[in-house]
């Protein structure tokens, strides 16, 4: 058996038909790739598609190493801390959520983000959530932009909807 994110094996389709015969192992989806990690030390004659981190943290030996179909992809993973503030860079980025409490009034959200266009502020990614309120939908937005949460451009726009915005976090910009 092999574990790991249903999404990994994927992702690494091209090395599992290359080194496995499929008919005889079973790719087995768990939560998460520590997880896999986990129940491989565990199991006999079991391994886990995971991360050089994953397998090094819980000192799982690593047998094949960029095993993923495109050399393009990559993976993040996030930090989440409570009190943890880094300090402003040349390189950051910043992830906040955003509830804007007039989205039912149209174009609510354009003008908001036409604040960061006036502002010169990169956006990076946008998604959007819904969120059931009572017998309505709202929606939450995930949003992701150049720049650090307290740099002297961004700060206003960050104050003026300090209530409809909760501030993930500010990181240095890896790629």
């Amino acid at each position: 058996r092999i574990y790991s994110k249903d999404i990994a094996f994927k992702q690494c389709q091209n090395f599992i038909n290359h080194y496995f015969d499929t008919e005889n192992i079973e790719l087995v989806p768990v939560d998460s790739t520590s997880k896999a990690v986990k129940i491989a030390l565990e199991e006999d004659n079991s391994a886990a598609l995971c991360s050089h981190i994953a397998a090094r943290l819980y000192s799982l030996p690593i047998l094949f190493e960029n095993v993923e179909d495109s050399q393009d992809n990559y993976t993040r993973f996030l930090i989440l801390s409570g009190n943890i503030e880094n300090e402003i860079s040349n390189g950051d980025k910043t992830t906040i959520l955003v509830k804007l409490h007039d989205d039912t009034e149209p174009g609510s959200l354009a003008r908001f983000l036409q604040e960061f266009h006036q502002a010169g502020i990169n956006l990076t990614k946008i998604e959007s959530y819904p969120a059931k309120e009572g017998k309505r939908f709202s929606y939450w937005f995930y949003l992701e932009f150049e720049g650090h949460y307290n740099s002297e451009h961004i700060k206003p726009v960050m104050d003026r909807h300090k209530k409809s915005i909760k501030w993930l976090g500010s990181y240095a910009r890896l790629c």
